[in-house]
């Protein structure tokens, strides 16, 4: 996935799958245009966020105790993800390790892999390991994880954003 900053926000292009969502900073926080998966809201800050969709009611991620845990709209627990100094683990729901992002690969690439050093993709732009693993998490649709990776460029507000239509 590679983010760049563009005048409206942000463009996301996920190179595995073709798809690009354009981001658009909003005083709500962030509008999400998908070019498959329609429009997305994301409101909050970057250690707690609020993602909506037209598929999906509501996915939370909050930092706990230096954990970002990932749940959806009932609180089940989708997974979560722990930095350490040079890298961040993410764990599917079980607790099973299955992401770690670190910086490799040279032009400020991040390389995520999973935990038997198999390639799952790169992250390219200001973007940190623990953002680049939580966006790995297999719950993830290519907005979700566009809003995940530009998710500390969110205002901090947390008011609902307006009803699409």
């Amino acid at each position: 996935m590679r983010l760049r900053r563009k005048p409206y926000g942000f463009r996301v292009v996920d190179a595995s799958g073709g798809n690009s969502v354009r981001i658009e900073l909003r005083e709500h926080g962030l509008t999400l245009i998908g070019d498959r998966e329609g429009i997305w809201h994301a409101t909050g800050g970057p250690d707690d966020v609020d993602l909506k969709g037209p598929s999906v009611a509501l996915v939370r991620v909050r930092r706990v105790d230096g954990v970002l845990r990932v749940s959806d709209h009932t609180g089940a627990p989708l997974g979560r993800v722990r930095a350490e100094p040079q890298q961040a683990t993410a764990y599917d729901a079980a607790g099973t390790p299955i992401a770690i992002a670190r910086h490799g690969g040279g032009g400020g690439r991040l390389a995520v892999v999973t935990r038997d050093g198999a390639a799952l993709g790169f992250v390219v732009g200001d973007v940190t390991p623990e953002r680049a693993a939580l966006s790995f998490l297999p719950a993830f649709s290519t907005p979700c994880r566009a809003a995940l990776l530009a998710l500390p460029a969110v205002p901090a507000k947390t008011e609902a954003p307006p009803e699409p239509g």
